[in-house]
């Protein structure tokens, strides 16, 4: 194959292979054929069964992370408690994980065999050192930790079960996920519809039909009520991570997609949004706000999608809107006149946006080039940072507890234990157990054996309970795995994000994952990690690091023009072609 044929003419786009390929991948196999044709044409086959099953493995690893994990739990009547929940899930984590490194092991094996000079290349980048380190002192911790004689340092806590083997699962979902994997739009489907599953039975259980009938709560005869298990996911925190996190991602993808699929990711989006609001846990919030903010420096783009972004912003305030209302009618804690402001506004905005996406179909971009969008974007940002600092400070005054009440509060120097369901108190008491061993900290999962004794008193007599979790995720890398840790896994984030933020400009997929990332980030500052939704961080920062993803090509095809542009994926899109072949 000459190595001056444009890209164009090889594979990609080229009707002769595009009707000849399947969705597992055939399509990949004809184009690892071309990558790996030596300069006389003779393939190297050992190599190419390596990168297929590779591939093949990696897209397995997204689907159960993915899919599977959140969605599955034991039949009904057979989980009748909410660490049942928890092992079950990091049991079939560990499971599956275990059985694609053990492929992945003889796949290489099976090469090394056959061929053994053909050694895996490639360079570490900044973030794969990073997370390598965390790795590193993950395992320093558990064997130098004080507390190896009183706990399972490994495995983790009996009902948490966040110990070494489970951080260094996720340091392999990442290796996997951005070397091997290939994205498929199948697989966002997939996603999207086991999101959509999860959410539905949320919203049944909000209503009081539990399907699964495993709930704790006593529910009375109470048709509507609010339960501290939701779903597949358990706790409310886990609820809130994960319905935040896949919100914002199928919310961008509606906002930047082209294809008829685009209505399944509105249609998870808002359900996702709806369980949010039901969990009643105000993590997910924060970071559906901070991600918002965030991505203002990529949506000033055109009228479509300024269009479809006031659409997704609707329905989410109609999701809002229905769970307060709901519960207003019941419980009578809010008046139904207050919720008529929200109401006009979703209505505005659904209107707004229709006329905007599908009246003004053509593609009139606003014309800034990228370092006026960036400039636009964080004045835009600064500006609803002032306005919600004002909002708070007015609000504040009229209300003597919740969020707003606590923020303004802080903001006026008065903080108090009891603030953020007693957050405070557990990061100050957390803070001084980091202080016992500041180096490599007191080893994964060990947060209550460390805890001092006099706040786990002091928490069982003030607030009727004991504290196994910081309830965030950097309090507790600092006090598990030590200052070490959280420098390695802030380097780590660091790293994926300068490499990634400047080319989620032209590809929305990345964009819609780099926000997905940055609601988590935001939220993990109130919240814990579990095997429940965090792999899912993992997998998408693995994305986000993958060159096949980084890679790809989006165009948008429209009636009054063929040209390319960045505003729809052609991973996502049906009608996509390739992006060089109309240059």
């Amino acid at each position: 194959m000459s190595e001056n044929m444009p890209e164009s003419e090889k594979y990609e786009g080229t009707p002769e292979v595009e009707n000849t390929v399947d969705s597992l991948g055939s399509k990949d196999a004809l184009e690892d054929i071309a990558a790996l044709s030596d300069d006389d044409g003779i393939l190297r086959f050992d190599r190419l069964d390596v990168d297929l099953w590779q591939g093949r493995i990696a897209r397995l690893l997204i689907f159960f992370a993915l899919c599977i994990q959140p969605l599955f739990v034991f039949p009904a009547g057979r989980m009748t408690f909410y660490f049942d929940l928890t092992t079950f899930k990091f049991a079939f984590f560990a499971i599956y994980m275990i059985i694609l490194l053990v492929a992945i092991a003889i796949v290489w094996i099976s090469r090394m065999l056959r061929t053994p000079r053909m050694l895996p290349k490639g360079k570490l980048s900044i973030a794969d050192w990073a997370v390598l380190g965390f790795a590193a002192v993950t395992i320093l911790s558990s064997l130098f930790s004080p507390y190896k004689d009183e706990a399972n340092l490994w495995v983790g806590r009996p009902d948490r079960h966040d110990g070494a083997i489970t951080q260094l699962l996720y340091v392999a979902v990442f290796f996997i996920a951005s070397r091997w994997y290939k994205p498929r739009k199948s697989d966002f489907k997939l996603f999207g519809i086991s999101a959509t599953i999860i959410a539905l039975l949320g919203i049944f259980q909000f209503f009081g039909w539990d399907i699964l009938d495993y709930l704790l709560s006593d529910r009375g005869d109470q048709v509507i009520i609010v339960h501290d298990q939701l779903s597949t996911l358990g706790n409310t925190n886990f609820v809130s991570t994960y319905a935040s996190v896949v919100a914002l991602l199928f919310g961008f993808l509606y906002v930047k997609a082209s294809s008829k699929w685009r209505f399944l990711y509105l249609t998870a989006s808002a359900l996702c949004i709806w369980m949010m609001f039901i969990s009643n846990a105000d993590s997910g919030l924060v970071g559906i706000l901070a991600a918002l903010l965030f991505a203002l420096l990529y949506v000033i783009e055109s009228r479509q999608v300024f269009g479809r972004l006031l659409i997704l912003g609707s329905f989410w305030l109609i999701a809002y809107i229905l769970r307060t209302f709901l519960l207003g009618i019941v419980h009578g804690s809010r008046p139904v006149t207050d919720l008529l402001p929200l109401a006009a506004a979703a209505l505005v905005f659904l209107a707004a946006g229709m006329f905007l996406a599908w009246f003004r179909r053509q593609t009139h971009r606003i014309d800034f080039e990228r370092p006026v969008r960036w400039k636009l974007g964080l004045v835009l940002i600064a500006s609803c940072i002032l306005l919600g600092l004002a909002g708070v400070e007015v609000l504040g005054r009229y209300s003597d507890s919740g969020i707003i009440y606590e923020a303004r509060e802080i903001l006026h120097g008065n903080i108090h234990d009891d603030f953020g369901t007693q957050r405070i108190f557990v990061w100050r008491n957390g803070f001084q157990a980091f202080l016992e061993n500041p180096i490599l900290g007191n080893g994964p999962d060990t947060f209550r054996n460390s805890f001092p004794i006099e706040g786990q008193a002091e928490g069982i007599v003030r607030f009727a309970t004991y504290y196994d979790k910081a309830h965030n995720e950097y309090l507790q890398i600092l006090t598990c795995q030590g200052i070490l840790g959280l420098l390695c896994y802030m380097l780590f984030l660091g790293g994926v994000f300068i490499k990634s933020v400047s080319r989620a400009f032209r590809n929305p997929l990345m964009m819609a994952i780099i926000i997905a990332v940055f609601g988590y980030l935001a939220q993990a500052f109130f919240n814990i990690s579990l095997p429940v939704a965090s792999q899912i961080l993992w997998v998408f920062l693995g994305m986000l690091m993958n060159e096949r993803v980084q890679n790809l090509k989006w165009v948008i095809k429209t009636k009054d023009t063929h040209e390319t542009s960045d505003v729809s994926p052609a991973l996502l899109c049906d009608e996509a072609e390739e992006a060089q072949s109309h240059g």
